[in-house]
């Protein structure tokens, strides 16, 4: 029998802290619906003409429409982005909103270029990168860090250890997410709600 994770493990799972506020609220609305209808009009109105899309100084929403392929709505890579985004939460700060809510939660002891977050319940960790290899734990939304033994590992894997009860296994990356991964911050400019920055990285 697979032992879960111990009840005193450090987890992070996805809380909507944007909720309470009516106009944050309305807000995701509009944006779900855009992601639904695979709608550029209707996303690039809830972008801000100055948005912050990397971190190599190519900001503005043109660049934003180009950089996400929005003239090619159907295949724009955006949409998926933004539904895992929406699954994650929201974190309601001073003046801002950050989605996913992991992003402006992961504590700061935990160096966010080797951490990560199990993105779901009962997920397997395996002992082995493939998902034949045999189950060693499960885990729930856990805080996850990175080993790096120097072994080789496929891409589609990554080798993690838990951060409280210290099991080592492999998880597969499509079920972890990286607190710099994609990250959305919504304020408000001229007292109206728009999308101000989405990047990944640091």
């Amino acid at each position: 029998m697979l032992a879960a994770s111990p009840l005193h493990a450090e987890t992070l799972p996805p809380r909507n802290e944007c909720a309470a506020d009516p106009a944050y609220f309305a807000f995701e609305q509009q944006l779900r619906q855009a992601v639904a209808e695979r709608n550029p009009a209707q996303l690039l109105a809830l972008v801000d003409t100055s948005i912050k899309s990397s971190f190599g100084g190519d900001d503005g929403i043109e660049e934003f429409r180009t950089s996400w392929q929005l003239d090619k709505a159907e295949t724009s890579p955006i949409w998926l982005e933004l539904e895992r985004i929406l699954a994650l939460g929201c974190a309601k700060k001073d003046g801002y909103a950050a989605l996913p809510y992991m992003f402006a939660h992961m504590p700061d002891r935990y160096d966010a270029f080797s951490s990560f977050v199990a993105t779901g319940t009962n997920i397997v960790m395996r002992e082995g990168p493939s998902r034949d290899a045999r189950a060693v734990a499960r885990l729930d939304w856990d805080i996850m860090t990175q080993v790096d033994d120097g072994e080789a590992t496929s891409e589609d894997w990554v080798k993690v250890s838990s951060t409280v009860n210290h099991n080592v296994g492999y998880v597969h990356k499509s079920l972890l997410r990286s607190p710099i991964d994609y990250r959305l911050i919504v304020q408000p400019v001229d007292g109206v709600l728009k999308i101000v920055t989405f990047v990944a990285g640091d």
